[in-house]
């Protein structure tokens, strides 16, 4: 069900070089890759001091497939958002539902406004 994930798994899979793909090229694929603690990830964004960190912490996190409405939920629900903060996830909330905006837009604005 999750087509956008494995669109970028392909994706990833063609930057390989690799004419066929078989069993041992995704097992050393996967082998290799190391794992990534999501709350690590998120506290990364959370304590960075500038933006470029704060985004290639979240590419990271798209390029792994992590599913954005999950980070936005993760964010918005963390202890350690300020009042202010919670006022400005639910604002962006609304603006999710009512389709003005994605989720992917959503954590972008939150990379770049802090």
């Amino acid at each position: 069900g999750n087509t956008w994930g494995l669109i970028t798994e392909l994706d990833k899979l063609s930057l390989l070089g690799e004419k066929k793909i078989t069993k041992e090229i995704v097992k050393k694929y996967f082998d290799d890759l190391p794992t990534l603690d999501v709350f690590d990830a998120l506290n990364g964004i959370r304590e960075a001091r500038g933006v470029g960190a704060r985004l290639a912490i979240l590419e990271e996190l798209f390029s792994r497939s992590q599913d954005p409405g999950m980070i936005f939920n993760m964010m918005a629900a963390s202890p350690y958002s300020t009042v202010k903060q919670k006022i400005e996830f639910a604002d962006y909330d609304v603006a999710v539902k009512s389709g003005k905006m994605d989720y992917e837009e959503v954590l972008l604005s939150v990379c770049l406004g802090k």
